[in-house]
């Protein structure tokens, strides 16, 4: 028996330090994601799905850590 569900989670603001370079600080973001799971044999094998966009309000020139970017997870659970 196959069994499916889906989560999402609003903006959050993630509290990092700021990085300073000259007059601008780059830290303050925004993390949007949704997901959804899929459950196999019960329980026992579980694939997981999860897409995010995660944007800054000032991005960084140079750094591409600390600018606008999307994420795509995949996961995979069993038990044995």
């Amino acid at each position: 028996m196959a069994r499916a569900a889906c989560s999402s989670s609003g903006a959050t603001r993630n509290p990092i330090t700021a990085v300073k370079t000259g007059n601008a600080e780059y830290y303050d973001q925004n993390w949007n994601s949704i997901g959804a799971n899929y459950y196999l044999d019960g329980q026992k094998l579980k694939v997981s799905f999860e897409y995010a966009d995660i944007s800054f309000d000032t991005e960084h020139p140079t750094n591409p850590a600390l600018q606008d970017y999307n994420q795509a997870t995949l996961g995979l659970q069993f038990i044995f």
